[in-house]
């Protein structure tokens, strides 16, 4: 005999609640949830996966209102993202305008576990019609051994980076920074493309992105705002992963927009080793004074054949309460969730300030 929904809903709670591994879930990325003027000839729909689905079947995504319309979803593209990956489907015909809600089927993960799409998810469908394509910018950055993108949008958009046979997918609202690691000694042309939520593109663009050797020193900490003295203990901590020794001799230092570099001392860096880069007097003392921004300033640290390590500012701590705290890094491309701000005072040579792989 077949259970009873209330059989079925309380099986499903206990296997959630006794089972170990994370439940996957679902989240609605574009249009944002519970956004109150989607266009009315939306034409994509952008789904945020925790973690890679297996197979994705028709009828898995669909769209529900409330006075019972029923839209079926089409997965257009699978990419990368936050983690897991993103689905991009396709709105196949026009909605009507009113509140919507993200409908889902039996989909598994890739381990076999069922995703959870937890809150209802629902999003509002305006009356307006969107009337030209988007506008974006894109500025390319290499630094860290990864070729990064701010993306800049007229309007919000679906952003997708492709290098070689690498993709990352993005939302961008007004800027995003995309980022895909480059092996060393490649180059190639990245390209950048965007759709608005009509399914109109924007004229895509195309980068090139040089040929660097391996990035051997990486920025890992930034204290703007001690606690005592301005600029004197103000440091930059770098940290060596090359795997061998690195001579500081032709690396610079350069804040902000300014078009003169600090040099480094002369100096060698073992395997693994730290050091902080200060005004004062100390193991590398900068030739002149650092006097970083309180309220983020973007750091760039560059080797004699042009590897470059930065820090793009990311970290307010301009504050009272934000004295002492530090930006630390936590992700190999120097976009802004690879940094942190520390929860405690600085604490120079800690082990989580390493730039792990995003």
């Amino acid at each position: 005999m077949a259970s009873s929904p209330q059989e079925v809903r309380l099986a499903y709670v206990e296997h959630i609640v006794t089972n170990s591994e994370p439940v996957p879930t679902v989240s609605l990325l574009s249009p944002m949830m519970e956004s109150a003027d989607s266009p009315a000839d939306l034409g994509r729909v952008i789904v945020n996966l925790s973690c890679p689905a297996g197979e994705v079947p028709p009828g898995s995504f669909w769209l529900e209102d409330a006075r019972g319309g029923h839209k079926d979803l089409q997965l257009i593209q699978r990419v990368p993202c936050k983690g897991g990956e993103c689905l991009v489907l396709e709105v196949p015909e026009r909605l009507t305008p009113g509140t919507w809600a993200l409908g889902i089927g039996a989909l598994l993960s890739e381990e076999g576990l069922a995703f959870f799409p937890g809150v209802r998810q629902t999003f509002e469908l305006g009356r307006r019609v969107d009337q030209g394509a988007p506008v974006i910018t894109a500025e390319l950055r290499v630094s860290d051994g990864c070729a990064v993108v701010e993306v800049r949008a007229s309007e919000v958009v679906d952003v997708v980076l492709t290098f070689g046979t690498q993709r990352v997918f993005g939302w961008a609202s007004s800027v995003h920074y995309l980022a895909l690691e480059v092996p060393p000694d490649t180059g190639g042309i990245a390209r950048v493309e965007a759709w608005d939520l009509s399914k109109k593109a924007a004229l895509p663009r195309s980068l090139e992105v040089p040929a660097l050797g391996q990035v051997p020193l990486r920025i890992v900490e930034v204290l703007a705002n001690p606690l005592g003295l301005e600029p004197r203990q103000e440091f930059i901590e770098i940290l060596n992963v090359s795997g061998r020794d690195i001579s500081l001799d032709g690396w610079s230092l350069t804040l902000g927009r300014e078009d003169r570099a600090r040099m480094l001392p002369s100096a060698t860096l073992r395997v693994s080793g730290r050091a902080l880069l200060v005004s004062g007097a100390a193991v590398l003392r900068l030739e002149r004074s650092l006097s970083l921004a309180n309220a983020g300033e973007a750091v760039r640290l560059v080797g004699p054949k042009g590897a470059t390590s930065s820090y793009g500012g990311y970290v307010d701590t301009h504050r009272v309460a934000d004295g002492g705290k530090s930006a630390v890094r936590v992700g190999r491309c120097d976009v802004p969730n690879s940094w942190n701000k520390s929860t405690q005072l600085s604490t120079p040579g800690s082990p989580a300030a390493n730039g792990a792989p995003n």
